[in-house]
């Protein structure tokens, strides 16, 4: 691989804002048919590097080579044009519009040249879907697809770019252990073309599967780059962090849940059907499931933000039937969103984001003790760790990690009575995942009643106190997690009509 030339070549990358240098003097290669992972924490500047080649934003120093030629990538679209394509881990789609719209936007093509030809759009479109196993059609609005959905969109819209350098922003975050499997075979059969691919990923074990190198960052400076082969997790996790980091799992904590604090009945919802199921006050109840089995479903319905077609939510004994998620809220639900963009207000400041919930605690009649308000928000990011130059900062320009810790700081400041945790660590690295994981304990020792949703098998039996499965919109089973495996809940999360699909997805787990 690496007796040709690199594909890519950046040398001496250094990236300013105002006084702040996220990136300094980075070197990276990729070459043709290579899977480069890009290992790091969450603000060690990867997107950052990646922004960069891919033309969002100049370096403030240093030189990008394409082919061997200088190559100053001024625009996304000069990127596409030398082959360059990225798949954000936040879709940048438009719901509205159908896939194949979205895959070829900016180059639909049309009749007479006025009309769009959606038939050759269609056609066109629908082999790649099938090609990487989407499970939908072309003509399919891109509004009914799930987050993990949608990533297949933006990996079709690479492929029908002829994209000879892919980047892969946290591809896998929300995708179960069969579209992981498909994504793997899609990248090799790629490879074998010499398309490369820039892997980005905060999952150790996928990195050691499907990578030939990997390169880490820290602090925005490359620390090293190695063969896979020649490396180990606990090598490159020492290297991402510093230091040694243990088990990724705080040690499982005693559990002695109180009384219930909302249930389930016969619950009937869009992509989900007759759930019962109790949170207690102190309890992680952990919910499990392959993508599609109706969990977020079920959980945008416990929060106000869908309506129930059947059946009954109770909250401390009494009925509700939320109209909007403004009541869950007020009578003690938080929701943290699947698509972090749901939860964080990215133009509004730290500050703002983490007491946004609860204003009226600032509030003396028609005044705002605003000196009260700053501390509050000031003591959030100290007890949380938050990385960010100020509260004043815009939350937008956080890493992924840091906007999830101002949202875990909003609903601490609330304290609500019940939290619905949908994918709370979806690409974040292993430091910060331990200290969300450490908050998510506090939570419930404070008494709050948890339901996390994880497509994270070891993450959904390393932190909850009971595991809860769903199968195509059913509870199919329920396991204490002290003595729950992987195993045992794939079995319940798999279909029994679909045994090629379970034996695809023992063969991932092993």
């Amino acid at each position: 691989m690496e007796q040709s030339a690199p594909l890519l070549s950046v040398r001496g990358i250094t990236k300013s804002f105002g006084p702040t240098t996220v990136l300094r003097d980075v070197d990276f290669d990729v070459f043709p048919g290579e899977i480069h992972a890009l290992i790091g924490e969450n603000g060690a500047g990867k997107s950052t590097l990646m922004n960069i080649v891919s033309g969002t934003f100049p370096p403030t120093s240093g030189t990008i080579r394409v082919d061997g030629r200088d190559r100053p990538i001024a625009s996304p679209g000069e990127a596409i044009d030398l082959g360059i394509a990225m798949m954000h881990q936040e879709p940048k789609v438009a719901g509205p519009l159908s896939v194949a719209e979205n895959v070829f936007m900016g180059r639909l093509p049309t009749r007479g040249g006025i009309f769009l030809d959606r038939r050759t759009l269609n056609r066109t479109v629908d082999p790649v879907l099938s090609d990487i196993g989407a499970g939908f059609t072309a003509a399919t609005p891109v509004e009914r697809l799930s987050v993990a959905q949608r990533q297949l969109v933006q990996l079709a819209r690479a492929i029908t770019q002829n994209a000879r350098l892919i980047v892969l922003d946290e591809p896998t975050a929300s995708l179960t252990p069969v579209e992981v499997a498909t994504l793997f075979g899609l990248m090799r059969r790629l490879t074998a073309r010499n398309v490369a691919f820039i892997y980005i990923s905060h999952h150790m074990d996928e990195v050691m599967a499907v990578a030939d190198r990997v390169t880490v960052l820290r602090d925005g400076s490359r620390v090293a780059t190695k063969r896979v082969a020649e490396t180990s997790k606990a090598e490159l996790i020492r290297l991402m962090v510093g230091r040694e980091l243990g088990s990724h799992f705080p040690p499982r904590r005693p559990c002695r849940p109180g009384d219930v604090v909302l249930e389930a009945s016969n619950l009937s919802g869009p992509g989900f059907r007759d759930v019962s199921l109790t949170l207690r006050r102190g309890e992680i109840v952990g919910l499990a499931g392959l993508v599609g089995a109706g969990r977020t479903e079920l959980a945008r319905v416990l929060c106000g933000a869908r309506r129930p077609t059947a059946g009954e939510i109770r909250l401390e004994g009494r009925a509700v039937r939320h109209a909007a998620p403004a009541d869950a809220v007020a009578g003690g639900i938080a929701y943290l969103a699947e698509d972090r963009r749901d939860s964080i207000l990215r133009p509004l400041t730290v500050q703002q984001n983490i007491t946004l919930a609860a204003r009226s605690q600032f509030s003396r009649g028609v005044f705002v003790d605003a000196r009260r308000e700053r501390s509050t928000a000031s003591d959030f990011v100290r007890r949380l760790n938050i990385a960010t130059s100020s509260i004043h900062q815009p939350a937008g320009q956080l890493s992924g990690g840091n906007q999830q810790k101002c949202v875990i700081a909003r609903w601490l400041l609330r304290q609500p009575k019940v939290i619905l945790f949908d994918e709370p660590t979806r690409g974040i690295d292993v430091g910060a995942k331990r200290e969300i994981y450490g908050f998510i304990h506090q939570l419930a020792e404070q008494g709050c009643a948890i339901l996390m949703i994880s497509s994270e098998l070891p993450e959904v039996i390393g932190i909850s106190d009971r595991v809860m499965v769903m199968c195509e919109g059913r509870i199919s089973g329920e396991l204490a997690a002290a003595t729950a495996t992987e195993t045992a809940v794939i079995e319940l999360a798999v279909p029994r009509s679909r045994p090629q699909e379970e034996r695809t997805v023992r063969h991932v787990q092993q």
